[in-house]
């Protein structure tokens, strides 16, 4: 098979897996009041960060795949991220039920990256933001960028969570991560 970049897809599909069983044993560790709560204004919760992990999967992970894989050159379309959060409405949800849906979301993922061929990694189209997206290319492979970016920063949430919420009750408010409970603007 030819080369995906840094990354076999064997290799991406085994990020995948573990990312989402540390956002679990994460959010399990976590009390259940810090599911929902926002470290400041204007930024997301754990539910919202793992809502968001479940849209970006269905709309910019596996589904662009399947896009990338059914069309020949299509052309991507982008999302609202923050628009789609609101409309989400996660903090209402349990967060088991949401680590539920991204484990579901998840394993298709995984399917699909083992059964992707040599030649579904070269298959690609234009995004309207980011320009040409592959399934997968020389240098950097995108599933790979998608996989460590969304999934651990995902993981990373739930331990700045709580340490966050900690600082916070026995400091005052605390100045935490906000980078990654920051809405996302794209």
């Amino acid at each position: 098979m030819t080369s995906a970049g840094p990354y076999e897809p064997e290799q991406v599909a085994a990020l995948l897996e573990s990312a989402v069983a540390t956002i679990r044993a994460e959010v399990e560790a976590l009390a259940k009041p810090l599911h929902v709560w926002h470290p400041a204004e204007g930024e997301w919760s754990i539910n919202e960060i793992i809502g968001h992990l479940i849209e970006a999967e269905r709309r910019g992970f596996a589904g662009r795949i399947k896009i990338l894989l059914a069309s020949k050159d299509p052309q991507l379309e982008g999302w609202d991220q923050n628009e789609v959060a609101r409309g989400r409405r996660d903090d209402m949800k349990p967060a088991a039920k949401l680590v539920a849906e991204l484990e579901r979301m998840r394993a298709e993922s995984v399917k699909i990256v083992r059964g992707l061929t040599a030649a579904d990694l070269k298959r690609g189209g234009q995004h309207p933001k980011v320009g040409w997206l592959r399934v997968a290319g020389p240098g950097r492979t995108w599933a790979t960028r998608r996989s460590s970016r969304e999934s651990e920063g995902g993981a990373d949430s739930a331990s700045r969570a709580a340490e966050c919420a900690g600082k916070e009750q026995s400091h005052g408010r605390a100045r935490c991560g906000r980078r990654v409970f920051q809405q996302r603007r794209s």
